[in-house]
């Protein structure tokens, strides 16, 4: 134990005493939460939106409350990146084990080329994001490589000139450096960003694990964290609360079943753990430039919605009461085919203005989208409810060239707590078709806001339970 700082110590009566309180002051200032437990894929970001990429790292090791992640210090890049999180006041909690001879180890990217928490030899240090020192913590001996886990805390209390930064040391707080600080960019765990290129000589070499970003916590906070830890209990009442924190509702749908929902746009909310909603023409899948069966399977297996787009891509105003309901039941039969269940909604070849459409839509859909601005999506089998303020938006159409229409609508949604559809066709890398097409780089802006914004992205049936 370091022999400089200032001692911290606070009293427990019982374990469910500590969870009625402390779970929930602590609750109420956590953004993000990584416990590293996974044995395989992504870090799990089970209380916000920033699961991490997993790069050339062992999931699965023995960690300080479950399991951790294992780096090696070997000239290979290894990281978990986590993404673009903003912010000029924070604490950001882990617990680490350092292997034995590892030097220059970086444990928290935080943003720039080289910015981060850095252990080298007996000092801590944070580097600027241009790889400059800002401050250190030197001492006799850190016991981060005698084979235990030690709980490691670093507070940013404000950025600019005159900038308090805390670290603390298993439950102890080194002492107060006075600098000027960055604001948080990113985390990358065991990694520096490395002008998004990372870096094959500051690997963290050993062990990470119950990695959180906090609002900043105050003394109390940081020893009532680290004394529960310390004796393998978890600290939260629940680590899956990340609704609680959000206002609002966005719904991303994409209609006909393009192939750049699984090549371009698929991936790009699943490593956000967000949702979206693909409306299938079933007559076009397994055919050139569409999705295959295979890939809708594998989708719908990771939460994804599909519905319905009719199977022909007829508007559905133009045929027969028949002729409807053997386009409807030939959507079923496909989805069945295919290994999925029926849709329970739909989205409208081109557009709807016929009460006879509504009513039998109804008997096979619980929702079914139009393409105006009203509401033409409210459930059928419902009574009517707008409580949420619901409108529409084609993000395809010159009024959202500029992407900061879309964030002051996201910011409305979080105020208000309302609900925006917002309908796309196609994902491309560039030279977009005006009013059918937008960039990948557009898309992944759009999706990144709304996690900074707080929103939730939830598929297009979840109105259903929404609505009441």
């Amino acid at each position: 134990m370091p022999g400089i700082g200032i001692g911290i110590g606070i009293g427990f009566g019982s374990a469910g005493r500590w969870t009625r309180y402390w779970s929930s002051r602590l609750k109420s200032k956590l953004n993000n939460y990584w416990n590293l437990n996974e044995i395989s894929g992504n870090a799990i970001d089970s209380w916000g939106d920033k699961n991490g990429t997993v790069y050339n790292v062992t999931q699965g090791s023995p960690g300080k409350i479950d399991k951790s992640y294992q780096f090696v210090a070997d000239g290979v890049k290894r990281y978990v990146s986590c993404g673009a999180i903003v912010s000029n006041s924070y604490s950001i909690s882990l617990w680490a084990k350092k292997t034995i001879g590892a030097i220059n180890a970086c444990l928290i990217g935080t943003g720039g080329t080289y910015g981060g928490l850095f252990l080298n030899g007996n000092l801590f240090k944070v580097n600027r994001k241009d790889g400059t020192l800002l401050c250190d913590w030197a001492a006799d001996s850190w016991a981060l490589d005698d084979g235990e886990f030690h709980h490691i805390v670093l507070t940013i209390n404000s950025v600019g000139a005159n900038s308090i930064i805390d670290l603390y040391y298993d439950g102890l707080k080194l002492i107060p450096k006075i600098v000027t600080a960055e604001a948080l960019e990113r985390i990358v765990i065991g990694n520096i960003y490395g002008n998004g290129s990372y870096s094959t000589t500051f690997t963290f070499g050993g062990n990470i694990c119950d990695v959180a970003l906090f609002d900043v916590l105050d003394n109390n906070e940081i020893a009532a964290l680290y004394n529960y830890q310390k004796g393998n209990r978890v600290p939260f009442l629940s680590y899956s609360n990340s609704s609680s924190k959000k206002s609002g509702y966005a719904i991303f749908t994409f209609d006909d079943g393009l192939e750049s929902v699984y090549t371009k746009i698929y991936n790009e909310f699943k490593v956000r753990n967000q949702k979206a909603t693909f409306f299938l023409r079933t007559n076009a899948i397994g055919t050139a430039g569409y999705l295959s069966w295979l890939q809708a399977n594998e989708i719908n297996s990771h939460g994804f919605e599909l519905g319905s787009h009719g199977q022909t891509h007829t508007q559905w105003e133009t045929l027969t009461e028949a002729q409807l309901r053997a386009e409807l039941d030939a959507v079923d039969l496909a989805f069945i085919s295919n290994g999925l269940a029926t849709p329970e909604t739909a989205a409208y070849p081109y557009s709807n203005d016929q009460v006879w459409v509504e009513l039998i839509a109804a008997e096979y859909y619980k929702l079914v989208r139009g393409t105006n601005a009203s509401p033409e999506l409210l459930p059928y089998q419902k009574p009517t409810n707008n409580k949420f303020d619901i409108t529409q938006g084609h993000l395809a159409n010159a009024a959202f060239d500029d992407t900061n229409v879309f964030k002051r609508i996201i910011d409305g949604l979080y105020a208000r707590n309302s609900i925006k559809v917002f309908m796309l066709h196609n994902i491309v890398e560039a030279n977009p078709i005006e009013g059918y097409e937008r960039t990948v780089a557009y898309l992944t802006e759009l999706l990144d806001y709304c996690n900074t914004a707080k929103v939730n992205v939830i598929n297009f049936k979840d109105l259903y339970s929404l609505m009441g």
